[in-house]
């Protein structure tokens, strides 16, 4: 549990020290602390590079590690793609991994998203014109990881994770998946693995394993928030080893302690459903 003095002593230099400034001034009031840590990994099919961006409030960064947890930051870890077989592939997925990320063009950056996010919390703090001792403004987080899941000659994949907490009872999160051609460097759609004359089979397909997933939990079907049609097949979904992943976020169908809902369709079901030379395709070959 964090210590309610340091909560309260951190809150007050933050909110006095910026209350008298305009928004002009917000810069001088942020000691930003923008670290890279760089980690490369040679691929199966691409070579990439782990980065790791911090952006913390004003005296974060002289904390503990323990009281760092409760300070307001921003920290983004991101896949940099270093070698591909083009040049124009390797810039078409490190710009899509990027805009991924910040999904605002007018922002020229990720550490200027991340600077955004800290001055944001900073009005914020400026706005308040009246807290009890009990109520202090918690500390926000930011918070985006991605990974790459799958790597090969057909299919490089990307998980990225996203938290952000800005006060209430919870922070709210969501996984999403990225999955990209090698060769081309194309986003791919689900339109591109399956033809529309086999979407109504990989629903059925994809509704079995579904269930299962349900079965083995304590929610059931009525506890849902499905449309009248039924069921239907989530925006996110992931090639990965072990098949075609489908992700449910938070209150996409269910409250959110229902939590983010996954399932797998194996690559075995889909043998007969796969777009003729898609990447699906190419995957469906190298599965025994």
């Amino acid at each position: 549990m964090p210590n309610k003095f340091f909560f309260l002593l951190a809150f007050f230099v933050v909110f006095f020290s910026c209350g008298e400034s305009d928004s002009s001034q917000l810069d001088e009031q942020v000691e930003e602390s923008v670290e890279t840590d760089q980690t490369d990994w040679p691929g199966d099919s691409l070579d990439y590079r782990l980065h790791k961006v911090v952006s913390r409030l004003e005296g974060c960064d002289t904390l503990s590690k323990e009281e760092q947890d409760y300070c307001t930051q921003a920290v983004v870890t991101y896949v940099e793609v270093t070698g591909a077989p083009s040049e124009i592939v390797r810039r078409r997925i490190n710009d899509t991994l990027e805009m991924s990320i910040i999904e605002d063009d007018s922002i020229p950056g990720i550490e200027a998203m991340l600077d955004s996010f800290i001055q944001e919390y900073i009005r914020f703090v400026q706005e308040v014109e009246e807290f009890e001792d009990d109520l202090m403004a918690p500390p926000w987080s930011w918070e985006i990881n991605q990974r790459v899941v799958n790597n090969t000659s057909d299919v490089f994949v990307v998980e990225q994770g996203l938290y952000v907490y800005q006060g209430g009872a919870h922070g709210s999160y969501s996984t999403t998946f990225l999955n990209f051609s090698p060769r081309t460097g194309k986003l791919l759609k689900l339109e591109d693995l399956v033809p529309p004359e086999k979407m109504d089979e990989l629903l059925r397909i994809s509704k079995e394993q579904f269930d299962k997933v349900m079965a083995e939990g304590e929610w059931t079907e009525e506890d849902l928030w499905f449309p009248e049609e039924g069921f239907y097949l989530p925006e996110t979904f992931g090639l990965l080893p072990e098949g075609l992943v489908f992700v449910f976020g938070i209150y996409e169908i269910g409250p959110y302690a229902l939590g983010e809902i996954s399932f797998v369709v194996p690559y075995d079901e889909l043998r007969a459903l796969a777009r003729p030379y898609s990447v699906l395709d190419r995957i469906m070959h190298q599965v025994k």
